[in-house]
């Protein structure tokens, strides 16, 4: 859950440059384009990451290795 908030505010940021840049009239320039371009990748790459996060979470995959292995070691000493 961690990991999907830490996307979503990732993503959220570069957009605020973005928005930065056409509000100080700069989108029109060769900088402000390549720029842009640049923070809207940057925002794509943490959409997809927390698109992932999510699915994984909602699939029921969501449990780390640390507590697989943990509700194992509980089963084994409960069975002896």
């Amino acid at each position: 859950m961690i990991l999907l908030a830490a996307s979503v505010l990732l993503a959220l940021l570069p957009l605020a440059g973005v928005a930065w840049i056409i509000s100080q009239g700069m989108i029109l320039t060769v900088d402000g384009i390549f720029t842009s371009l640049l923070l809207l990748l940057i925002c794509g790459v943490f959409l997809m990451n927390g698109a992932w996060e999510l699915r994984r979470l909602v699939s029921g995959k969501g449990k780390s290795e640390d507590d697989k292995a943990s509700g194992a070691a509980a089963g084994a000493k409960g069975s002896s």
